[in-house]
């Protein structure tokens, strides 16, 4: 008895594994540039904008 579950829990993990590698392939197949952006080298000139904060916005913090 204990073999028929612990082979139906096994069977669960493979099928959660396969929804999510197909998932994630999906995501790669919508967004193909994302994984180009993310091994793009950014110039060592390069300096970020400064962005003001929302925290100091008074509509915000009540």
């Amino acid at each position: 008895m204990a073999a028929i579950e612990a082979e139906k829990a096994q069977e669960r993990e493979k099928t959660k594994r396969a929804a999510q590698e197909e998932e994630d392939e999906g995501i790669v197949d919508s967004q193909p540039l994302a994984q180009d952006l993310w091994e793009t080298q950014v110039l060592k000139c390069f300096k970020a904008p400064h962005l003001p904060s929302m925290e100091k916005l008074t509509h915000w913090n009540t």
